[in-house]
């Protein structure tokens, strides 16, 4: 008889697991009084399993169907059996509604959802050093899908329903099926094997193609292309208030009926005034652009919440009014907030000066031997690491305003690598980094390429913050978590632990407070040095699962885990205030222009196609918007926010678009609702720390149905 232990199972594979689970559920169907015994985590089947059981075996259904109702076969809460690494609380909602409809859909029978606090049970607190860092590219591909989904393609989707086209649920639906089964706790453990990492890599193809079809679809919807019309560019604001903001446009000319040369303007339709703009240099991006394509960098104002602003390009010789007080040079950028000086050794130093704080050596490369595993870190034992500090870059302006500056720095470092069975040898790795400061912006990016041929070695960026604490702050979930850091000196080698970098961090003290945004570093440490050096890991080039795992030492091996090719990582710096009441608004003000930026599209359409309905905004920017997005069920539109701070907030919502009602239900969509009172679309609510709200619009696919 099969058995199940009391442990979670690890797998190597896809197969091993399908095979795992289908023997679980077989049983069940076998001997329905098994069910009751069965101790797998959460004691139950995820239903993920069960969906791709019926596939297989279709004929089932009615035997399925029957242990449920009779309550011999429980089906997990959960889709998918969830790992530790989430980047919002919005994929254990997902999670857990998605578990919901696919017991409604294959087996017809309703699962209520109990939502506990979300930090109770997945408290991704202090890991050994490497957890989070390992397959860091596997986890940024599951980031940038996230946030392909719930901040572009669901709002999007909302605005199409609401202008009367037809709903994109089902591709949604199927989107979150793929990005969820990237979720799994065999995919999201240090035991990841090269199998299931590449089949991982397949689904988050698959979701980015999803979200392109509806992006594209939407766009093509809300603005038809008419034949000889001017050239339009619709930008959209993916956040919930009002934003100006700067927009990389990537134009081409043949496309347009009015071809652009050097005499052009674009005109914001509403107010008929000219935006201003910059030509992009074509070594800006790392590949060169086709010989029609047109880079350019819009400063464009007064975006509305969640929709789109409208830009038109004219023929017209362009107005020398685009003065800004943006200055540049080969060693320094500056505006009317920060001044960044580049030194000969490509580190930077960055005063801030609104509050008259200098910050000292930033975005200094380490690179290591590292001779640990998916989930720990293990220097060689001998040697130091290679500093960028050490080596003389080429440092170079490519970009001088007005709106941005860029400064490019190329290093050629020489790395000590060990294997670990053989004698010591270097290696060059060469790192190109671009240092940009936009002429309105309070903070400083930095993208950083690198082509990756090396074995066995951890890459970090190090910050010297200078400021005296021993704690951080960061998002966890449902909240601000404060991290407290030992005290330990070695910089270089202090690697016994890590935390999560989720978006941000910030360090602190009682007279300044800098805030490093990131979706690219997985993980941070904050050292107990002089200088309270801050280390972000960009890559671990490793080659062996985890040292606990019951495999043979041939079944361990991962080439995957080396990460053998060309990545791409970018991380702001903020200085900002350190007042306890108000860091946090200033941070996650100015961390949605850089994690969910404006981004635009081109058509040629005409006059008559009007401003499409839409929009939804809070007053408070102290909140996260987690969706808004369809109904699970129904024709209501759907908005989650987050409180994450430690004190509850007065605010107000609006919505920007012919309603019936609005109400508070629970996360589920089905239960707990209370509705508001709602005048010309505002509503006031209170929400308490660390809560989470879902709000049901209901009355609003009402307009007639377009094709």
């Amino acid at each position: 008889m099969f058995t199940t232990q009391n442990t979670t199972p690890e797998f190597m594979n896809s197969e091993t697991e399908r095979i795992f689970w289908f023997s679980v559920i077989k049983e069940c169907l076998a001997e329905p009084a098994l069910a009751a015994s069965i101790e797998i985590c959460v004691n139950e089947i995820p239903c993920f399993w069960i969906e791709e059981f019926l596939r297989y075996h279709p004929d089932t259904l009615d035997a399925l169907r029957t242990r449920l109702q009779h309550n011999q076969l429980s089906a997990s809460d959960w889709y998918v059996q969830p790992g530790m690494f989430f980047p919002s609380p919005e994929i254990l909602i997902r999670n857990r509604l998605l578990s919901a409809v696919c017991c409604y859909r294959l087996l017809a029978k309703a699962k209520p959802i109990i939502f506990t606090k979300l930090t109770d049970q997945f408290d991704n607190a202090i890991q050994s050093s490497g957890y989070y860092s390992a397959r860091a590219p596997l986890k940024k591909q599951g980031i940038f899908c996230f946030n392909r989904l719930v901040r572009y393609a669901e709002p999007l989707n909302c605005l199409a329903r609401i202008n009367g086209f037809p709903s994109n649920k089902d591709g949604l639906f199927r989107a979150w099926q793929l990005f969820l089964q990237n979720q799994k706790l065999s995919i999201q453990s240090v035991n990841c094997s090269d199998s299931l990492a590449e089949d991982a890599a397949f689904r988050h193809k698959q979701v980015a193609d999803i979200c392109d079809a509806i992006e594209s679809r939407t766009l093509s919807r809300l603005f038809p292309e008419e034949s000889g019309e001017p050239a339009s560019i619709f930008v959209f604001n993916p956040g919930f208030w009002q934003r100006s903001s700067l927009v990389a446009y990537q134009f081409n000319r043949v496309n347009a009926n009015h071809v652009l040369a050097d005499d052009f303007q674009i005109i914001d339709t509403i107010s008929e005034l000219p935006i201003a703009h910059q030509i992009l240099r074509e070594n800006e991006t790392p590949s060169s652009p086709a010989e029609n394509t047109m880079h350019l960098l819009l400063d464009v104002p007064d975006i509305p919440p969640l929709n789109f602003k409208r830009l038109r390009i004219i023929k017209k010789r362009p107005t020398d009014d685009s003065a800004t007080p943006l200055k540049s040079g080969r060693f320094f950028l500056e505006n009317a907030f920060l001044r960044v000086t580049v030194l000969e050794n490509g580190s930077l130093t960055l005063y801030d000066k609104l509050r008259q704080q200098q910050y000292g050596r930033m975005n200094v490369f380490e690179a290591c031997t590292d001779l640990g595993d998916t989930a720990e870190f293990v220097s060689s034992g001998s040697g130091k690491p290679t500093l960028s500090k050490s080596v003389r870059p080429r440092i170079s302006l490519i970009e001088s305003g007005p709106l941005r500056g860029i400064i490019r720095i190329r290093y050629r470092m020489k790395i000590s690598t060990n294997s670990g069975r053989k004698k010591s040898s270097q290696e060059v790795l060469r790192i190109w980094s671009q240092v940009s400061l936009d002429h309105n912006a309070p903070f400083l990016r930095i993208k950083t390429r690198i082509k990756n041929t090396i074995i066995n070695h951890r890459l970090r960026a190090r910050l010297e913050t200078g400021i005296n604490t021993n704690t951080s702050f960061t998002r966890q979930l449902d909240r601000i978590a404060e991290r407290t850091h030992r005290g330990n000196d070695r910089v270089a080698f202090s690697g016994d632990y890590e935390f999560p970098m989720q978006g941000f961090v910030t360090v602190k003290d009682s007279r300044r407070a800098l805030t490093i945004f990131s979706d690219d570093m997985m993980a941070y440490q904050l050292h107990q040095d002089s200088k309270r050096t801050l280390t972000l890991t960009a890559l671990r080039s490793i080659g062996t699962l985890h040292n606990e795992a019951e495999f043979s030492p041939d079944f361990r091996e991962t080439a995957s885990g080396q990460c053998q090719s060309d990545h791409v990582f970018e991380y702001a710096i903020f200085p900002h205030t350190p007042d306890e009441n108000r860091w946090y608004e200033a941070v996650n003000s100015e961390l949605e222009q850089f994690a969910a930026p404006a981004i635009a599209w081109h058509a040629n359409t005409g006059s008559s196609v009007s401003q499409p309905a839409g929009g939804l905004s809070f007053t408070s920017r102290e909140l996260v918007l987690l969706c808004f997005k369809e109904a699970e069920t129904g024709d209501a539109l759907i908005a989650r926010i987050l409180n994450p701070t430690e004190r509850e907030i007065s605010s107000r919502g609006t919505v920007n678009f012919q309603c019936g009602s609005i109400s508070i239900i629970s996360c589920d969509e089905s239960t707990g609702r209370k509705a508001l009172n709602v005048r010309n679309g505002a509503f006031d609510f209170m929400i308490l720390p660390q809560e989470i709200i879902t709000f049901e619009i209901t009355g609003v696919l009402t307009f007639r149905s377009r094709k």
